[in-house]
């Protein structure tokens, strides 16, 4: 049976319930998908961090004073920057605050349901037939709100150490002439 068949045959008082149910599934199939994007970007910067550390290490003379020194900067300027944009992936919904003080009604959190919450099906449509709909779609905008503002702190941060690091490599190709 499809989707639309299922609300079609809906009785009223479940129709509000069914929507939030909706929203919870279509919620919960976006952010598996977008574990995928996420290991799939990490894996290619990760193997791309690989050559560069591997190229760096083979290229480096293995006598002198001033090994240690070109080792710490070469990972402070070059790497930095790649674990600062790998930490653009890190924020999730647990970095973000506790919005469950702010409410008169505890939200239920049927749209963003934990494994572990609602232990059968029948418990889960229950709480979904009682939800109040505009108080869980806030608590959720806020919390992906909070979320977003700490993705985009971090890729600007990423952008600043990546600006950094070219100018000082830019800087130090530049003084070999003179």
């Amino acid at each position: 049976m499809q989707m639309e068949e299922l609300v079609s045959s809906a009785t009223p008082e479940s129709a509000d319930a069914e929507q939030v149910l909706k929203l919870s599934l279509s919620e919960a199939q976006v952010v598996a998908r977008s574990y995928d994007t996420k290991s799939q970007i990490v894996g290619v910067g990760y193997l791309f961090a690989l050559g560069v550390v591997g190229r760096f290490d083979a290229n480096m003379p293995t006598t002198g004073d001033q090994n240690i020194i070109t080792v710490l900067a070469f990972w402070f300027i070059v790497i930095l920057p790649v674990l600062l944009f790998g930490y653009v992936l890190h924020p999730t919904r647990a970095t973000a605050p506790d919005l469950e003080k702010g409410y008169d009604e505890r939200p239920e959190r049927v749209l963003y349901v934990e494994p572990g919450t609602y232990k059968t099906v029948a418990e889960l449509s229950n709480v979904a037939k009682q939800t109040n709909l505009v108080n869980e779609l806030c608590y959720e905008t806020l919390k992906i709100s909070d979320l977003r503002d700490k993705k985009r702190q971090r890729f600007i941060r990423g952008l600043r150490a990546a600006a950094i690091s070219f100018a000082v490599i830019f800087a130090s190709q530049v003084f070999k002439f003179y």
